[in-house]
């Protein structure tokens, strides 16, 4: 993996993946209905479940980078669990 890869946050990394899969699917979607358009029923029904499929990969996976950022924003400095929770009865006492 190349250095400047491993130097983005996993969040990063993974709202790039779902624009990345937004675009592709929006490519597929209007090749789908330019064949549609053109009668080509078969193949334009098969690229129109192709962007579905790639957009709701793409919808999965900026819905996982929001929620690593949610997670990683409430418990940064938390010193335990979420809001301040300790994990155990030793951080507790």
């Amino acid at each position: 993996m190349p250095a400047w890869i491993a130097a983005l946050s996993p969040e990063t990394v993974l709202v790039v993946i779902a624009g990345v899969g937004g675009v592709i699917a929006l490519l597929l979607l209007v090749e789908a209905v330019s064949r549609l358009r053109d009668w080509q029923i078969r193949s334009g029904i098969v690229f129109l479940v192709i962007a579905a499929v790639v957009a709701a990969l793409g919808t999965a996976g900026a819905m996982l980078a929001a929620g690593l950022h949610s997670y990683a924003r409430l418990t940064k400095g938390a010193g335990g669990g979420a809001r301040g929770i300790p994990r155990n009865r030793a951080q507790a006492l």
